[in-house]
């Protein structure tokens, strides 16, 4: 299949959020958790560890003879590491550190454990390749888009003169909310089933612009926007009739012209729009 390492990826994240559910749990807690709350947080996620690493192997290897696997020792080594910690924490807790230090240094670690394994996921290239959806096979499209989405560092940006609510409600909320992100639409139509553009997504923006860090709506002229694209970090998808279409009818998805000219093109598009908010 087409962008295996890419399905892949999205597959360990989601693998990795339930394995640290437990640890989520502790996270969250208003109460500092006891000693044995940890253990028991520590025996859960261990149980699902040899998993996660066989997986992870099958993310490091691209060939019988190609693999990273030195990427995956580190990534070995990083999962042990912190069941050893937490573990340590629970050896420690109200012993000789309090219960409140404890749970206070639990999440800034859990923090950085979080941010640690998207690092290791990023060490792993993926390498896009387009592809062509056939007709009736939206929810494998949503699917492939959405692993477009599964890490993002520096920035999120779609352009779409058709830009609709369901694109917030499908993709947006997936977003890390202090990630950078420009929606750039027109100023479209809102009267009966033909909505779109800013008329139609004002509101619910709103929210998103009051959630996001750095979030922009940008308008633009009809005339600047044709085909719709995704930029996701520095690199570029062509989505075809855009997230809503696709995979409705025949689509194609998949890289587009990532040069720096190209970049620029669109940063200029964006700086030139009116900002909604």
């Amino acid at each position: 299949m087409k962008n295996k390492k890419a399905h892949q990826r999205d597959q360990l994240i989601m693998e990795f959020g339930i394995l640290i559910q437990p640890y989520a749990e502790l996270d969250k807690n208003p109460n500092p958790p006891t000693a044995n709350d940890y253990r028991k947080a520590v025996a859960k996620v261990q149980g699902g560890v040899d998993a996660l690493l066989s997986n992870f192997k099958k993310f490091t290897t691209f060939a019988s003879d190609i693999s990273f696997n030195n990427e995956y020792i580190q990534f070995y080594k990083f999962i042990n590491s912190t069941q050893s910690n937490i573990t340590q924490m629970a050896e420690t807790a109200n012993i000789s550190i309090p219960l409140e230090k404890t749970h206070q240094n639990f999440k800034e670690y859990y923090t950085v454990t979080i941010d640690n394994f998207k690092k290791h996921l990023n060490k792993i290239p993926i390498e896009w390749k387009s592809e062509i959806f056939d007709a009736n096979t939206p929810f494998t499209a949503y699917l492939r888009i959405r692993e477009v989405l599964a890490v993002i560092n520096e920035r999120f940006d779609y352009f779409d003169r058709y830009l609709k609510e369901d694109f917030f409600i499908l993709f947006l909320k997936l977003l890390n909310r202090d990630i950078p992100v420009r929606l750039v639409t027109t100023q479209g139509k809102c009267q009966g089933n033909n909505q779109y553009g800013v008329k139609a997504v004002t509101s619910i923006s709103k929210l998103a612009f009051k959630q996001f860090t750095d979030y922009q709506l940008v308008e633009v002229d009809k005339k600047i926007l044709h085909d719709r694209f995704l930029r996701v970090d520095d690199k570029i998808f062509n989505l075809g009739p855009g997230t809503e279409g696709a995979g409705i009818a025949l689509t194609h998805f998949g890289p587009s012209d990532d040069s720096p000219e190209t970049h620029q093109k669109f940063n200029d598009i964006i700086l030139q729009g009116k900002k909604v908010h």
